[in-house]
């Protein structure tokens, strides 16, 4: 404690320290000493007896009050702790170092408010004391307070400019406020105090990566590595900064050695398996993200890694044992499972049910899996569909269901099933997938229409080259339009573009690139595309709404596929189990389109 608190040393040993205790039980000097004792030979309980007896023999014996305060507070025994420092802030009322011990047990007790009350109240005291305002700070942090934190953090690095935890807490929180440049200055100046301390040099690293300087954030991960071979986070953000730069080889390698050093931490894992799967090999992908779930898909240790596992046992076709880890879509990130006063729908629910299907996803999806409504509908009364409102024309009654959209009143039902759940629910693997193509149709009328719209010489196609830009997938999956080209040159083939929203400057760049007809701004919704495509010769596209529409309706359609696809094409079928007139060609590396639109191209002069 302070030197403002006056404090006594003795030798005296234990045995003449009982000696003198049995001679006089009221010895206080006595008994803190021997309490001490027992203190270090970690007799917790014992010492804390011979603190209060002390005490009580001599209330104003202010080190056997500080003494019992501080086990106190070791034992966990907030409240005893808390009374007893305030005890000593009245036998000793200036003392900063006292004040800023009552706001350590305060905190530890969970009153905040009267922490931060004390600290600030040692800083009064003592304006060059950094410890409260350091402990302040970190109240600051919890309390997401950051501007407060900032403050407090300048103030301790301004008092003590050698204070390495200072500088590191304060480039933490400006990374967490995504003020990089700060975050580095202040790392910097950390390591200005501690060069040698690694897992500083890798939050330097993080924050150069961040500013785009990717080969100076490689640099401080070295040089992390070298100071401390077995730096876990070192390891780990050099595997991010390689995947990111599309060093695949060289991430997996990272990660590989993260994992060597704790093969328990679950995001290594998690990432390791990602850059596994980013080169193809599945098999290795599956047991990294299995080690990082624990194993349990009823109790999963984390649940982004429990959804990325159950997409790699799909992606290789272990329908049986991904669908039970499918589940924990709702759990991963900041997902919310839905909540529902009715229980979810099983295989053995009363025959005269009504049961609530509903579209938890994209559009893409809902088409694909609302084949499985007529098996719920063979096995229910009722069955109502709830999607999104541009596919209610489309789906308006499918498989005998009442549909509804979202917002709408949902009509009165006894069970509840989210559509991507029947897959598991009917047992579904990849010789029983039900494909009963098509089970889409478009209106006849408007196919017609169509039909009559787009007559003329040669083949007519269909093309989409862009998904969802939201989508996290969506830089792999959609192709560049000025690699169309060749597509579009193919001889006696005419094309309809059938994006509804391309990306800006596409059209600028198809005018320079080749022949195609946006019909774009005349679909309105899945309804009047289906039309359209039943009126089309081929459809080409890239893994969007587009495939699973074409799909249904068993349109003969070329799907687009990159190196990775997403788990329902698998990795190397050239037909899907789920609409056999998809045709599917794949990149043979990442991100390789050229060479898919070659294949392409070859295959409309062969079918010319």
């Amino acid at each position: 404690m302070a030197a403002d608190i006056p404090m006594t040393c003795t030798v005296a040993s234990e045995a003449e320290l009982r000696r003198r205790i049995e001679e006089d039980p009221d010895d206080a000097a006595a008994l803190d000493s021997l309490g001490l004792f027992l203190r270090d030979a970690g007799k917790a309980n014992a010492a804390l007896d011979c603190f209060k007896k002390a005490v009580m023999a001599k209330p104003d014996h202010v080190e056997a009050q500080l003494h019992m305060a501080e086990i106190l507070l070791d034992l966990d025994q907030f409240t005893a702790a808390v009374m007893a420092y305030r005890r000593l802030t009245i036998l000793i009322p200036d003392s900063a170092p006292l004040y800023t011990a009552l706001g350590v047990a305060l905190k530890r007790g969970g009153d905040l408010a009267a922490a931060m009350a004390c600290y600030r109240k040692a800083m009064a005291l003592d304006p060059e004391d950094t410890k409260p305002v350091f402990n302040l700070a970190l109240i600051l942090e919890e309390a997401a307070n950051s501007e407060a934190a900032l403050a407090a953090y300048e103030t301790i690095t301004s008092i003590a400019p050698e204070m390495f935890e200072a500088w590191v807490n304060l480039g933490n929180l400006h990374h967490r406020e995504n003020r990089f440049t700060a975050a580095a200055k202040a790392y910097e100046r950390a390591l200005s105090v501690n060069p040698e301390d690694a897992s500083t040099w890798s939050r330097l690293g993080v924050v150069a990566d961040a500013l785009g300087a990717q080969d100076e954030a490689r640099a401080h991960y070295r040089t992390a590595l070298e100071l401390d071979p077995k730096c876990v986070e070192a390891h780990y953000n050099m595997g991010i900064s390689l995947r990111e730069q599309g060093d695949l080889a060289a991430a997996i390698d990272s990660y590989r050695a993260a994992v060597s050093v704790d093969a328990d931490q679950v995001a290594d894992q998690d990432n390791y398996g990602t850059a596994l799967l980013a080169q193809g090999q599945l098999d290795d992908t599956v047991d990294a993200y299995r080690q990082a779930t624990g194993g349990d898909p009823v109790n999963a240790v984390h649940a982004n890694s429990a959804w990325n596992l159950s997409l790699a046992l799909l992606l290789s076709g272990n329908y049986e044992e991904g669908w039970r880890w499918y589940e924990w879509r709702f759990h991963k990130g900041s997902a919310t499972p839905p909540s529902f006063e009715k229980p979810r729908w099983y295989l053995d629910a009363p025959v005269d049910a009504r049961v609530l299907v509903w579209a938890e996803q994209g559009y893409g999806d809902t088409m694909q899996f609302v084949r499985y409504v007529p098996m719920v509908k063979a096995r229910a009364g009722t069955v109502i569909l709830e999607i999104h409102p541009n596919l209610r024309c489309l789906l308006d009654g499918f498989g005998g269901a009442v549909t509804v959209v979202s917002g709408e009143a949902v009509p009165e039902h006894d069970f509840h099933i989210p559509m991507l759940s029947l897959p598991g629910l009917f047992g579904t693997t990849v010789d029983s997938v039900p494909a009963n193509i098509p089970y889409l149709s478009g209106d006849p009328e408007r196919v017609t229409y169509w039909r009559e719209r787009l007559a003329g010489d040669g083949r007519t196609i269909g093309l989409s080259w862009r998904g969802n830009p939201e989508n996290q997938n969506d830089r792999h999956r959609s192709v560049d339009p000025t690699l169309l080209g060749p597509l579009l040159h193919a001889p006696g083939c005419r094309f309809f573009s059938l994006q509804k929203i391309p990306a800006a400057g596409d059209w600028d760049v198809l005018a320079n690139v080749g022949p195609i007809t946006d019909l774009g701004p005349e679909l309105d919704d899945f309804f009047e595309t289906a039309a359209v495509i039943e009126a089309l010769d081929l459809v080409i596209t890239v893994d969007t709404a587009t495939a699973h529409l074409a799909g249904g309706l068993g349109k003969s359609s070329w799907l687009m596929l990159p190196f990775i696809p997403d788990w329902r094409w698998m990795l190397d079928a050239e037909e899907s189990l789920w609409y056999p007139s998809l045709r599917l060609f794949r990149q043979t590396e990442m991100d390789s389109w050229p060479t898919v639109i070659e294949r392409m191209t070859v295959a409309l002069h062969d079918e010319a």
